[in-house]
C-alpha cells in the first residue's frame, strides 16, 4: 500500500503544471520525498511552475533550502512568499490556477 502511494504521488507530480508548497520547509531529513521531487523534476520535459509559501523566523532558511534544491526556478521576488499566505501569495497562486 505504501508503494502505491508513492507511485500515485509520482504520477500526480509528473502531470501537474504547478507545484505549490505551503508551510513546508523542505527539511534535509525528508530525503525520500526530496528524492521523489528531484527525480520527477528532472524527468519532465517542461518544468512545473512553483509557488512556495513560508513564514515566521525560518522563512529565510526555507528560501535557502528551496533555492539550493530547485535552483533558479525559485525566486524570492517572484514565487517565494516569506510572509505567509498574504494577498500577494494568494494572487500569485490564483493566477497559476487560472492559467
Amino acid at each position: 500500500m505504501f508503494q502505491k502511494s508513492w507511485f500515485s504521488a509520482e504520477k500526480l507530480l509528473r502531470n501537474a503544471k504547478n507545484w505549490i508548497f505551503i508551510g513546508y520547509s523542505l527539511p534535509a531529513a525528508d530525503f525520500e520525498f526530496k528524492y521523489l521531487l528531484k527525480r520527477v523534476q528532472l524527468s519532465r520535459r517542461d518544468p512545473p511552475k512553483f509557488a512556495v509559501v513560508s513564514g515566521g523566523d525560518m522563512s529565510d532558511r526555507a528560501y535557502q533550502h528551496y533555492q539550493r534544491f530547485f535552483g533558479r526556478q525559485i525566486r524570492k521576488d517572484e514565487n517565494f512568499f516569506g510572509r505567509g499566505l498574504d494577498k500577494r501569495a494568494l494572487a500569485y497562486i490564483s493566477g497559476l490556477l487560472d492559467s
